[in-house]
C-alpha cells in the first residue's frame, strides 16, 4: 500500500521552522520600534507583506540548512567520487605500515601461499675493550671487557599451505616474503634469515574408549585433527561485515596493514603463535572434544625422536624455533569398543585425517577486505534562490509580470526604488544558500580554492540591469566586499587548522616561528604547506616509522627513497624537496699547478652539480695552509656585492672579479662574449653563495653499519671511572641526522632550535638522533662516500675489504656541527658588544 504523505499539525522544535513565531517577533518587534508611526498591523499593509515574506524566507533557509550532510557535501553531477576525494574512508587512514611482530605476521599471512608466520628475535654479539676503548668480536683476553648485545635484527619463519610442495615455489615465495618485509622495513630494525619453519613431529601413543556406535577410523581421524589443529591454530580470514557483527570497532579492524585475502582477528593471531611447550592435560581435552570418544585409559605424547623417558610427561617442551606437528604414522593408538581391543591401521587413518584438514583448510578461504562505504547524498541545488519580489501580488508590478505598458513614470520610478530596497535582502539570502552550497570547498584540499565566504549576485529578475551602475564587474565587487584576500587567508589557514585537528596535527608553532623569524612568508606559502601535508596525511601517518627500502638498488639517489621519519620531518619544516639527492650547491677547494718545478697553489669556487668552475684566485700559494686562509678571507669577500666588478678583459671578452677592500684583485670567473652575460652569470653565482646549501638532511641507520664480516666498527665511547656515562652501544636504536648549516633558513639559530626539537618530537622514543649541522666541505665528503655505501648495502657495489664502511664511519663520527662565528670582547672594545652563546655561536678570530 503506497504511502500517505501528510503535513504535520505539530508545532517545529526549531525556531528556524515556526513561520507563526518567526511573525509574531517580528510584529512585537515592530511595536517596540515604531508603534508611534506604524499601527496597522493587517495584511493588506505592505510592510507586513514584505515581513511576511521574509518571514517565509527565514524558514526556507532553515528547511535547506537542516538537509542531511551528505547531500550538502555532493555535487549536481553526484558523482561519489566527488565527495570521496574531499574524506579519507577507513582503508586509506586507518591502517599503519607493520609496527608490531603480529603486524608482520599479518603482512605475511595476506601473501597466497603462506598459511602462517612467525618472527624471532635476533641479537649479535660483540664485546667492548675497555682498555682500547673500541668494539671487538672475540673476548679480549686478559683485558677488562663488556659484552655487548645489539639489537634490531629478526628471522622470519614461513609456513607454506599444504598446497605448496614444489621447491621452485617455496623459493619464489621466500624471495616474495623477504622482499616485502623489507620493503615494510621499520626504521633501526632488519631481517636476516627468511626461512620455511623446520618442524618437530610428535606421536600419540594412547589407549582411547569409544562409542559403540562410533567409527574407529573417523574417530581417531578426528582426534588427530583436534590436535594438530591446537598444536597450530587456523588463522581465520573474515569479512568486515563478520567483523563488524563480533563488535569489533572499526579501528581495530583496520589497525595494522591493510590486508587483501580478508581481516583476522588479533586474538587469533596471538593463539597460533609457535608453542614452547605442550601439556598433556590440554591434549587430552581435544581428544575428548571429539564426539565418539569416552575415556583415555594411557597417553603419552613426546617427540618422535625422544629416545629416553620424559622427565615430566605432562609437560613436553618444544624445541626453540620448531613449529611441533603431529605424526599419525609414527602414533601408536588402541581403541576400545565395547571393551573389546582393536589396533587400527594407522595408514588408513592418515588418510581421512587429509581429507578432514583439507576440508577445513578449504572452508577457510580467502575474503575480500571492503572498505566502509558512505552515503554521498542526493544533490538538492541548495544555492537556487528564488528572488523576494516574486511573491508579491502583481499589482506591486516588481514580478516577472512587470508593470502594464501605460504605467506612468512615477509608477515605474517607485517600482524600482521598491526593487532596489528589496535587492538588500535578496542579496543576503542569496549569499546564505551560497555559502550552504560552497560546504564542501571549505573542507577542500584543493590548491585552487580561493573563497571561504562565498557570494551569488542576486539578479534574477526582469529588467536587472536597471539597478546597476557597472553590471559587469559587480559581481567581483560583491566578492572583494565579502572576502578581502587577508581574510581568505585567515580563514583558509582556520579550516584547514579544523583538518589537522582531526588527526592532532598542529602547525601552530611552524607558523609561529615562520612569522617572527621571516615575517616576509607569503600567506599563500603557509596555506600551501598545510595543504601538502594534508593530502598525503595517510602515507604520512602509517609510514612514519618505516625504513628506506636498502635493497632497492635502481632507486637510492635523487629519489623519493627515504625513511618515512624523514618525509614527515621534511613537510613538518617544509622543505622544497624532499628526495635523498645531492644538498651542496657550491664547493671551494685548492688546485694544484707546477710552476717552474714548484707545487702552487690556487683556491675555487665551483658548482657542485656541473663542476662549472665560477671562481678561481687570481695568485698562486705556496702552501695549502696559506691558499686555505686566502680561500677564508675571499669567502667572507665574497658575500658582499659591492666587492665585485664585471670588466673587459682587453679582448672584447667580459668576466666579473672579486676585489679585496683596497680595491687588490682576489678571484675571477669565466669570460663571456657580452656584459650582460657576464652580469647574469655574476647575478646566479651571487644566488648560489646565498643558497650554498640546499634545505635537506640525509637520516643514517647505525644498526646498517654493523659489518657483515671483519671488525669495522664505530667507535665507542668509554668511561672506566662512571658506569652510568659510558656508551659501548653505538648501534641499536640509533640514528644520526645531517642538516646542511649553509641553507639559507638554518642560519637562523632559532630556526635551528626549532627544527632540532620538531626532529627530536617525532622521532620514535625508543631511537636516539643525533643531529649535526655541517659545512658544505663536511657535507660535500659524506655525500661522495655515503652515495657509494648505499651501492654496497644494496649489493650493487662490492666492498670485500670494508673500505667504503671504514670511510664512510671515520667520515660520519668525525662530523662537528658549525656555528655562525663571533669573538670574544674585552671591556675596552668600544664596538657594539655582542652576546657570545655557548653552543649558538663558534669562536672565530678578527680576521673573520
Amino acid at each position: 500500500m503506497p504511502e500517505t504523505l501528510t503535513i504535520s499539525t505539530n508545532k517545529p522544535k526549531e525556531k528556524a521552522f515556526d513561520y507563526e513565531s518567526l511573525r509574531s517577533t517580528a510584529i512585537q518587534h515592530i511595536e517596540d520600534t515604531a508603534s508611534k508611526i506604524w499601527t496597522d498591523y493587517n495584511v493588506h499593509d505592505p510592510g507586513i507583506t514584505s515581513m511576511e515574506l521574509l518571514c517565509y524566507a527565514i524558514t526556507d533557509l532553515g528547511y535547506r540548512t537542516s538537509y542531511p550532510v551528505p547531500d550538502l557535501l555532493t555535487d549536481e553531477k553526484s558523482d561519489p567520487q566527488t565527495v570521496i576525494k574531499h574524506f579519507f574512508t577507513a582503508k586509506q587512514i586507518l591502517p599503519t605500515r607493520p609496527a608490531t611482530i603480529n603486524d608482520y605476521r599479518k603482512l605475511l599471512v595476506d601473501i597466497v601461499g603462506i598459511k602462517n608466520a612467525w618472527l624471532r628475535k635476533r641479537t649479535k654479539k660483540v664485546f667492548a675493550d675497555l682498555v682500547e676503548n673500541k668494539l671487538v668480536l672475540q673476548q679480549p683476553a686478559g683485558r677488562r671487557n663488556d659484552e655487548v648485545k645489539v639489537k634490531g635484527w629478526y628471522d622470519v619463519l614461513l609456513e607454506y599451505d599444504v598446497t605448496v610442495k614444489k621447491d621452485e615455489v617455496k623459493k619464489a615465495l621466500l624471495q616474495k616474503a623477504k622482499g616485502l618485509v623489507l620493503d615494510n622495513r621499520n626504521l633501526c630494525e632488519d631481517f636476516l634469515e627468511v626461512k620455511e619453519v623446520d618442524r618437530q613431529p610428535f606421536r600419540l601413543c594412547s589407549e582411547i574408549e569409544i562409542k559403540s556406535t562410533a567409527n574407529a577410523f573417523d574417530t581417531l581421524a578426528a582426534i588427530f585433527l583436534n590436535i594438530q589443529l591446537f598444536l597450530n591454530p587456523l588463522i581465520k580470514f573474515y569479512t568486515l561485515q563478520e567483523m563488524l557483527d563480533a563488535k569489533i570497532p572499526a579501528d581495530r579492524i583496520f589497525n595494522g596493514p591493510t590486508p587483501e585475502k580478508g581481516f583476522i582477528k588479533s586474538e587469533e593471531l596471538t593463539g597460533s603463535e609457535l608453542k614452547a611447550e605442550i601439556r598433556l592435560s590440554d591434549i587430552m581435552n581435544e581428544i575428548l572434544k571429539v564426539d565418539g570418544a569416552i575415556n583415555i585409559n594411557e597417553i603419552i605424547f613426546n617427540p618422535t625422536d625422544q629416545a629416553e623417558e620424559l622427565e615430566n610427561k605432562w609437560v613436553v617442551k618444544v624445541k626453540d624455533g620448531f613449529q611441533p606437528v603431529v605424526d599419525v604414522l609414527a602414533s601408536n593408538v588402541l581403541v576400545y569398543k565395547d571393551g573389546m581391543p582393536f589396533r587400527p591401521d594407522m595408514a588408513e587413518v592418515k588418510l581421512r585425517y587429509e581429507k578432514l584438514l583439507a576440508s577445513v583448510l578449504d572452508a577457510n578461504e580467502t575474503k575480500s577486505s571492503e572498505d566502509i562505504l558512505f552515503s554521498t547524498g542526493k544533490f538538492r541545488h541548495p544555492s537556487v534562490y528564488l528572488p523576494l519580489r516574486y511573491h508579491y501580488p502583481k499589482t506591486y508590478g516588481i514580478g516577472h509580470w512587470g508593470l502594464p505598458n501605460d504605467a506612468t513614470a512615477l509608477r515605474k520610478v517607485q517600482a524600482k526604488q521598491l526593487k532596489g530596497y528589496l535587492w538588500l535582502f535578496d542579496q543576503l539570502l542569496a549569499n546564505y544558500l551560497s555559502q550552504l552550497a560552497s560546504l564542501r570547498h571549505l573542507f577542500s584540499l584543493d590548491e585552487t580554492e580561493t573563497q571561504t565566504y562565498f557570494t551569488q549576485l542576486a539578479d534574477e529578475f526582469k529588467n536587472a540591469k536597471d539597478l546597476f551602475a557597472a553590471e559587469p564587474t559587480i559581481t567581483d565587487h560583491l566578492h572583494n566586499a565579502a572576502e578581502p584576500p587577508a581574510l581568505f587567508h585567515k580563514r583558509r589557514n582556520l579550516f584547514l587548522d579544523h583538518l589537522l585537528s582531526r588527526f592532532a596535527e598542529s602547525f601552530y608553532d611552524h607558523v609561529s616561528i615562520l612569522q617572527s623569524i621571516f615575517p616576509a612568508t607569503d600567506p599563500k606559502e603557509i596555506i600551501k604547506v598545510k595543504l601538502d601535508f594534508l593530502k598525503i596525511y595517510p602515507a604520512l601517518s602509517s609510514e612514519r616509522f618505516l625504513g628506506y627500502r636498502y635493497h632497492d638498488a635502481a632507486h637510492l639517489w635523487d629519489t623519493d627513497n627515504i625513511s618515512g621519519l624523514e618525509k614527515r620531518l621534511h613537510r613538518l619544516l617544509a622543505f622544497q624537496n624532499g628526495n635523498r639527492r645531492t644538498l651542496v650547491n657550491l664547493i671551494t677547494g685548492e688546485a694544484e699547478e707546477i710552476v717552474a718545478g714548484n707545487k702552487k697553489f690556487r683556491f675555487h669556487f665551483k658548482d657542485n652539480h656541473t663542476g662549472k668552475l665560477l671562481l678561481l684566485s687570481t695568485d698562486l700559494f705556496d702552501t695549502v695552509a696559506t691558499c686555505d686562509e686566502e680561500l677564508e678571507v675571499a669567502f667572507l669577500l665574497a658575500t658582499d656585492i659591492t666587492n665585485y666588478k664585471v670588466v673587459n678583459d682587453g679582448s672584447g671578452k667580459f668576466q666579473y672579479e672579486l676585489h679585496d677592500k683596497i680595491d687588490k684583485l682576489i678571484a675571477s670567473g669565466e669570460k663571456f662574449n657580452t656584459k650582460k652575460a657576464a652580469e647574469a652569470a655574476l647575478k646566479d653565482f651571487l644566488e648560489m653563495f646565498k643558497a650554498q646549501s640546499e634545505e635537506g638532511m640525509f637520516l643514517i641507520e647505525h644498526l646498517l653499519l654493523f659489518p657483515d664480516n671483519g671488525e669495522i666498527f664505530m667507535p665507542i665511547c668509554v668511561d672506566p671511572d662512571c658506569d652510568d656515562c659510558s656508551d659501548n652501544d653505538p648501534y641499536s636504536f640509533r640514528i644520526s641526522i645531517v642538516l646542511p648549516a649553509y641553507a639559507p633558513r638554518f642560519l637562523n639559530m632559532d630556526f635551528r632550535r626549532y627544527c632540532e626539537r620538531t626532529i627530536r618530537m617525532e622521532t620514535p622514543a625508543h631511537i636516539l638522533p643525533k643531529i649535526c649541522w655541517v659545512s658544505n666541505d663536511q657535507l660535500h665528503e659524506l655525500e661522495d662516500i655515503y652515495k657509494e655505501w648505499l651501492m654496497v648495502k644494496a649489493g650493487a657495489k662490492d666492498d670485500t675489504d670494508g673500505k667504503i664502511l671504514k670511510q664512510l664511519i671515520i667520515v660520519l663520527t668525525s662530523l662537528k656541527s658549525i656555528y655562525p662565528p663571533s669573538t670574544l670582547q674585552d671591556c675596552t672594545s668600544r664596538e657594539e658588544r655582542k652576546l657570545f652563546l655557548l653552543n649558538q655561536n663558534s669562536l672565530g678570530t678578527l680576521k673573520s
